[in-house]
Order: structure tokens, then sequence, then C-alpha cells
């Protein structure tokens, strides 16, 4: 039983030293121990990337790496990678610059509520975007994109 425990770990360790940070096998199949071993080996063959899968799903990997960032995958970044968030800035920028600069309003509030902002600490989000909002709105030829990046900045 012990040394059916250290395989996946021995695995994991090889992988990790080996993997490609954006792989076809990783585009096709995920991350995972499976990926880690097979992409190693040949990382766009069916056979390879039929074992990386099986061997993904018995090992029930994946949500682990994908919530934790390791394994290959991409640690989440908060505002920047929310779509949701991004979608929202482009289309309301001129209202949101108002209650930016205000610090408060209804589509400041809709954005932290977009963004995950928990309601204890919302009256501190919204202090912080006012104290910099010339650092989140950095002018009038500003792209919804920029603001996105100059938010995530100011929020860290």
């Amino acid at each position: 039983m012990k040394r059916l425990l250290l395989v996946p770990a021995m695995l994991f360790a090889v992988g990790a030293v080996q993997a490609a940070e954006n792989s076809a096998m990783r585009s096709n199949v995920g991350v995972g121990l499976g990926t880690m071993l097979f992409e190693a080996v040949e990382s766009d063959g069916l056979l390879s990337q039929t074992l990386a899968a099986t061997t993904n799903g018995i090992f029930l990997n994946q949500l682990f790496f994908v919530t934790s960032g390791t394994g290959g995958a991409k640690k989440y970044d908060g505002i920047v990678q929310n779509r949701q968030v991004r979608d929202y800035i482009a289309s309301n920028m001129d209202v949101l610059a108002r209650d930016m600069a205000a610090g408060q309003g209804e589509s400041l509030a809709a954005l932290a509520e977009l963004a995950g902002i928990a309601e204890a600490d919302r009256p501190a989000f919204y202090a912080t975007v006012q104290r910099n909002f010339s650092a989140i709105f950095t002018g009038s030829e500003v792209t919804s994109d920029q603001v996105v990046e100059n938010l995530a900045k100011v929020v860290a």
C-alpha cells in the first residue's frame, strides 16, 4: 500500500520538472499527474494523450491542481482573470469612472459584487479605488483593459 501511494508522488516530482508550460497535451487533456508524466514521453500522440487523460481521471487530481495553482495550472489572478468583471468594466466605463471618483455608487457596488468582494470588505474597496482613481483611470484615452489591469494592481 505504501508503494502505491509513493508512485503518484514520484510521478508528480518527475512530471513537474519535465512539464512544458503550454504543451499541446495540456491544451487537450488539462493538468494532472497523467499530463505531467506523458507529456515528457510524447506530447502530441493520441496514445499518450489518452493515457494522460485516463491517469488524470483515475487519480482525480485536476481539481486540486486548478484550485491550488500547482502542477502546471495557472493560479487564479482575481479581477484580471474574471471575464464578467472585464465585460462589465468595458460596458460601463463612464459611469464606473464617476462612481470610483466618488467612492460610491451603484456601478461600483455591482463591480464589487462581480469581483467577489465580501460585504464587509466593500467600504475599504470603495475607499481604495477612490483614493487611487488617477492610477486606475490614467487619462481620457484609457482602455477598459488598462482599467482592469490598473484596478488589479491597486486592489492587490
